[in-house]
């Protein structure tokens, strides 16, 4: 009995985290695609945000030694798509929203590297 009632706390601690997660991704992807406004800076914010594949990595240090280029961004929106197919992974199940946000992760980075080269032609004068 003791058991199932860890089981059942954990997986209620997990629901919430997911549900905050889903939350937050959802909210990142509207910010991205223009569609909404970042939130105010919490005061006692850190400068960084974690990346989480290894202990005290930021992603101004991830970013310090790639020049800006479709590559840099490429391994941006990778990340991102991973962490939400990972976070699909740790439900068990295939969730059709994270499944949705992998996929525009991945129209996104192809979108952004249009917008990069793009910027990189020199206009031609008719």
């Amino acid at each position: 009995m003791q058991i199932q009632s860890f089981y059942h706390s954990a997986s209620l601690k997990t629901q919430e985290a997911f549900k905050s997660l889903q939350k937050t991704l959802y909210n990142g992807m509207q910010i991205l695609s223009g569609q909404g406004k970042a939130p105010a800076k919490a005061p006692d914010a850190r400068p960084e945000i974690i990346v989480l594949r290894e202990p005290g990595a930021t992603w101004g240090n991830y970013l310090q030694h790639q020049k800006t280029s479709n590559h840099s961004l490429h391994d941006l929106y990778n990340l991102q798509r991973d962490l939400l197919n990972v976070a699909a992974t740790v439900l068990g199940k295939q969730d059709p929203v994270l499944a949705s946000m992998a996929n525009q992760m991945e129209l996104a980075k192809v979108k952004a590297t249009g917008q990069q080269q793009n910027k990189k032609k020199p206009r031609q004068k008719h």
